[in-house]
């Protein structure tokens, strides 16, 4: 499930208390038609990713992040990891959004070797 951002405090309590915790931000209208087609995808990732911290900003309600995320496309998907951005994907790009997902979730069981001593 997702959670829409109220504010600027907001958003910056969220992003430091997710700490190392993979987090994807939509930012979205509500009158974009790539954004009304990507909305649902993104509760249904938020469903398939569940370590991963799902967030939505309104740029029309919530102007002063926006502006300072610089996000000039919409949707416009930003994932952080604490507090650092670490990749956009711009548009209403599913394929490329669960790449993002997939290659920075650290939340997967990883492979190890085992040595015998």
């Amino acid at each position: 499930m997702s959670y829409e951002i109220r504010n600027i405090v907001d958003f910056d309590q969220q992003l430091e208390d997710a700490g190392d915790q993979l987090v994807v931000v939509n930012f979205f209208t509500n009158w974009s038609v790539p954004c009304m087609l990507m909305s649902c995808k993104f509760e249904e990732l938020s469903n398939q990713f569940i370590n991963v911290k799902f967030l939505r900003v309104n740029v029309d309600t919530q102007i002063e992040i926006s502006v300072a995320q610089e996000i000039r496309a919409l949707p416009t998907f930003r994932l952080f990891m604490n507090k650092q951005r670490l990749d956009d994907d711009l548009g209403a790009n599913l394929a490329g959004l669960i790449d993002s997902l997939k290659k920075h979730d650290l939340s997967k069981p990883k492979m190890t070797t085992c040595q015998i001593f």
